[in-house]
């Protein structure tokens, strides 16, 4: 699998369910790593939830290297997007 991309290409690939429909998904970092709605309330509960497991298997720790990119938004140049990257980060434990 390639995962270069041109800097003009958008970075997002249709996906084809289980259920036999498709969608166009985000991918920032490559075509293997779906990013995450983090708008959804789903999504934050599976957050919330994954780090909670991780924490009852001895995890005291977690690297939030990539973040600040789930704030991302079109048309900008940045990707810490204030104050929304904080408020996002607030509701996890």
């Amino acid at each position: 699998m390639n995962f270069s991309r041109k800097e003009d290409q958008a970075p997002f690939q249709t996906v084809e369910f289980s259920d036999g429909s498709s969608e166009q998904v985000w991918n920032t970092f490559g075509e293997e790593q779906i990013d995450l709605d983090v708008t959804k309330e789903v999504v934050k509960q599976f957050i919330r939830d994954t780090i909670k497991d991780m924490a009852s298997h001895g995890c005291s720790l977690i690297r939030l290297d990539a973040f600040a990119y789930a704030i991302k938004k079109l048309d900008t140049n940045d990707f810490f997007i204030e104050p929304e990257i904080w408020e996002l980060l607030g509701l996890f434990p």
